[in-house]
This record gives structure tokens, sequence and C-alpha cells, in this order.
């Protein structure tokens, strides 16, 4: 997993990523992840990340892919990530971390907290590929965290 430089809270945000190469065994898993999601791990292998995969355009989350787009992404495709997080901000745990990176919680607080009516879209190509998450899980406001997780090569 790559971490991004910005993280977001609250409000709607957007932005694009263009697959430039994969090579012949390059796959990608691409989206959204709270500071809590493990870093050695895909976006989307756990309760704290929400993943769009190339391969059949299918959204991850905790190890499940399920149908999502029409069909996968790949080589000089644009992509667009949204992500809408309403009063956000009240459902951001905070997180303190040791010496080793590892997150933790600050005592009492719970990190599966969900934001109402908040919602994860993806685009591919200026088309949206619909709805994938709702009331999705507080703290995915790590742009930080807001992940471009190439599995073998370059994105």
């Amino acid at each position: 997993m790559v971490r991004a430089t910005h993280g977001v809270a609250a409000g709607a945000w957007y932005f694009e990523v263009k697959v430039l190469h994969l090579g012949s065994t390059g796959h990608t898993c691409l989206g959204w992840a709270t500071n809590m999601a493990d870093i050695d791990m895909p976006v989307g292998c756990g309760e704290y990340g929400f993943g769009y995969r190339d391969t059949d355009g299918a959204k991850v989350h905790m190890n499940w892919r399920n149908n999502y787009g029409h069909e996968g992404y790949g080589k000089g495709d644009v992509l667009g990530f949204y992500i809408s997080l309403p009063d956000g901000e009240r459902y951001e745990p905070e997180v303190h971390l040791n010496n080793k990176g590892k997150p933790f919680l600050v005592q009492g607080q719970d990190a599966l907290a969900r934001v109402p009516g908040s919602k994860i879209c993806y685009f591919k190509n200026g088309v949206s590929q619909g709805l994938a998450f709702e009331d999705i899980l507080g703290g995915i406001t790590q742009l930080d965290r807001c992940i471009l997780c190439p599995t073998s090569t370059t994105v």
C-alpha cells in the first residue's frame, strides 16, 4: 500500500490517476482506506480499506470481491476516486502511532464507527461505475491512506 501526502476528514473529495503502465504481470487495486488500514496489505484486504480492482472492475472490502464496474481497467485509462464524508470529522478516531508505525486508538474510541450518508464512487474515463460503498467507516479521511496500491509494478 502506498500512502498519499494529505488526508481528508469531511466533505466531498475527488482525484484522478492515469494508468501509465502495468507490464505483462502487473495488477492494481486502487481506492480509499482509513488510517487504521494495514500498510503491508493491498487496499480492500481488511475492514479499513475499500478497493477497486483492475482485472475485473470488482470492488473489494474485507477480502471480498463483489461485481462492480462493467469491466476492469488498464493502460491509458483515467480513474476517478470520489468520497463523500458528511460530518466525517465527528467520526474520525484519534490515532497515535508507536515506534514501528502501527496505528493505535486512544482508549475508549470506536474504530468501526460508520459515517451516516457517506459514500465512495469510482470512475473510469469519466464514466461513473456506480455507488461502490456507503455508510463507510470514519477515518477514511486519510488520503494519506487513499491508496495507489500496485501489486507488482508501477501505475
